[in-house]
């Protein structure tokens, strides 16, 4: 039985590249680099790879006076926005039929690591224990409270798939009818512990952050939000909605392998690429471009490009690959939100989305296209966006472009 259609009416965006849709948009189509020194903490110690990430230009002090978290102040900023450019009128509509599914690694450990920081004395202020009540549900929670929104809310904490498993868990309430919209998408700011913790598995890039490339040394951390008004076709054809792109299909699994090494054999990301297609109800025939996950860690890259390689095989010199992570950084929780969205704004402005600072191909990938360093103008009918993650978290959501002849064709 065929599936039915989750469409994207509304887009939030917060990205060190663009402080909404558009600026993001013109940053990506640009090739924009987002990266900038570290400034909400200390990272001056030798011990660390790099100073640099891919950082938000908003003040530390005005997400705490938001919210301990600190992440809460982006997520309820993305989803304002994406209702509002949904035009979507809550007033007619059931508060306990529209929901919130988020993805976020670090929207506890911000105000968590405050508090270790005054128990131990190195802030010289009593400690507040207020700051344990932050904890990640309180982040959709919040999203309610502000948009006045009753239906489910959840917080998905899959790692570095975080917020592309919350879409496609967003996908399947709707296509259940147990909701009549959702807002989807992730949330997470870099954070001591997300630095350090990378930092201490020598991921962290010595210098340029060049995913894809021969010449990666690592990755750079990024933040931002990006939250979609997602509905089903029908009903957002009935409302005469803005329509940004369709969401096909999406597929989750995990290798349980190992808790933050992929397995090499590339068997799991084969798979959830395959099982999303699938789910789709489309072919590798069918796909234009793939928003790889894109690290730029030795193991992650070749290992990615292998298992296109061997699924999309004859297709290669038909489609590309690009990794916007080398613009806005690995965003963790946030990572496949942001590249979900980047993906879509390519789809409606008609251009691939480039991997900059790209320098020279990957041995035995040499044939696979990545788009180097600047975009390019070409349409994308059908697309491909992939998140992995530590402990062994892998997810792909499907995309098909949206052409105004099929809202006439519909009516």
């Amino acid at each position: 039985m065929p599936k039915e259609t989750i469409v994207v009416t509304g887009m939030g965006v917060i990205a060190p590249i663009g402080e909404n849709v558009s600026t993001y948009a013109e940053g990506l189509k640009n090739g924009r680099d987002g990266c900038a020194p570290v400034t909400r903490f200390d990272v001056s110690a030798d011990v660390y790879a790099t100073r640099n990430g891919m950082c938000l230009q908003i003040e530390d002090d005005v997400l705490e006076r938001f919210d301990p978290s600190k992440v809460a102040y982006i997520a309820v900023q993305s989803a304002q926005a994406a209702l509002a450019d949904a035009q979507l009128s809550l007033t007619d509509m059931n508060p306990y039929r529209i929901g919130v599914s988020l993805g976020s690694i670090y929207a506890r450990s911000h105000a968590l690591c405050k508090f270790c920081k005054q128990q131990a004395h190195v802030l010289a202020e009593q400690p507040d224990y207020a700051l344990l009540r932050s904890t990640p549900p309180s982040v959709s929670g919040l999203v309610c409270k502000y948009l006045g929104l009753a239906g489910p809310s959840i917080m998905v904490s899959t790692a570095c798939s975080s917020s592309t498993t919350s879409v496609g868990y967003a996908m399947d309430l709707l296509r259940s009818g147990r909701v009549d919209a959702m807002l989807a998408g992730g949330a997470d700011l870099i954070d001591e512990v997300a630095f350090s913790g990378f930092n201490s598995l020598q991921n962290l890039a010595k210098d340029v952050y060049r995913p894809l490339s021969k010449t990666r040394t690592g990755l750079l951390l990024g933040e931002g939000a990006a939250i979609f008004v997602l509905e089903r076709k029908a009903d957002a054809l009935q409302r005469r909605a803005p329509v940004y792109a369709e969401l096909l299909g999406h597929a989750i699994c995990n290798e349980a392998y190992h808790p933050t090494a992929p397995d090499k054999s590339g068997a799991g990301i084969i798979q959830v690429m395959q099982t999303a297609l699938h789910n789709a109800g489309v072919t590798v025939d069918d796909v234009d471009y793939i928003n790889a996950h894109g690290t730029g860690t030795d193991t992650n890259d070749p290992l990615e490009l292998e298992a296109i390689k061997r699924l999309f095989g004859h297709r290669l010199n038909q489609m590309c690959v690009s990794s916007t992570k080398s613009m806005i950084g690995h965003a963790m929780g946030a990572a496949g939100s942001l590249e979900l969205a980047a993906t879509i704004l390519g789809m409606k402005y008609g251009f691939t989305p480039p991997t900059i600072n790209f320098e020279a191909p990957i041995e035995q990938c040499e044939q696979i296209d990545v788009v180097p360093n600047a975009a390019r103008m070409q349409p994308i009918n059908i697309a491909l966006s992939n998140s992995f993650a530590f402990a062994g978290h892998l997810a792909a959501i499907v995309v098909k472009r949206w052409k105004d002849k099929d809202r006439k064709e519909e009516e």
